[in-house]
């Protein structure tokens, strides 16, 4: 069947003045095989014109077209296949199914901030940790091209974190040097000091001061 034969029962099929027939190649990324593409249905024939139409490219049509080879890459789009399968050890479909598993996991993680019970909670927080471990830099890009407000969230959020755990550390050191600064003090030892802070033994002296003035009230009462 020639191509005009082709396009005349498109037409007939859809009612299509303008239809024409599948495009040899489209984007420069693929072309329909034309000895096996004479065993599809109308239908099918013109689910693969849409996706020409669309410019999918070659790695992202369904998999009856690619596993059934309806459809064959350029030499460029075969190499790129080929050097992305070298680079990551993956098969198209399984890189499908790498990225369908990372955008699900998106997506659930963006649910989750809009969820009136998970919100704000550490169970959410424990969510966003994960999924940062599991998708390092790119997690935060990955959030943003699928819902911007669950990104801008995250992003708040981790900052929030990071301010708190910096404060609780904070205060863990200051605690230390204050601990330190009693000790050398009770102890009359010069040398503990040297890795003290003036403000810690200051708040220290100043502590000591207070609780004698306390001490000498008291007795002259």
């Amino acid at each position: 069947m020639d191509q005009d034969t082709r396009a005349e029962l498109f037409q007939q099929a859809f009612g299509q003045d303008d239809f024409k027939a599948p495009r040899a190649i489209t984007g420069k990324r693929w072309r329909v095989n034309q000895a096996k593409s004479k065993k599809l249905t109308f239908e099918e024939l013109y689910q693969i014109q849409e996706l020409q139409n669309q410019d999918v490219p070659y790695a992202d049509l369904p998999e009856w077209i690619l596993d059934n080879g309806y459809v064959e890459p350029t030499k460029a789009e075969k190499k790129l296949q080929q050097d992305l399968t070298d680079k990551t050890g993956l098969s198209i479909s399984e890189r499908r199914s790498v990225f369908n598993a990372a955008l699900a996991d998106t997506e659930a993680l963006a649910s989750m901030t809009t969820s009136e019970i998970l919100r704000d909670s550490a169970a959410l927080d424990d969510q966003i940790k994960h999924f940062i471990n599991r998708y390092g830099n790119e997690a935060v890009k990955m959030l943003k091209e699928v819902d911007g407000e669950a990104a801008a969230y995250v992003h708040s959020r981790l900052a929030l974190k990071a301010a708190e755990e910096k404060a609780t550390s904070s205060d863990e050191s200051i605690r230390q040097e204050l601990k330190a600064a009693q000790e050398a003090i009770a102890a009359q030892d010069s040398t503990g000091l040297q890795n003290v802070s003036n403000d810690a033994i200051q708040a220290e002296l100043a502590r000591r001061a207070s609780i004698a003035t306390q001490d000498a009230a008291a007795q002259g009462e």
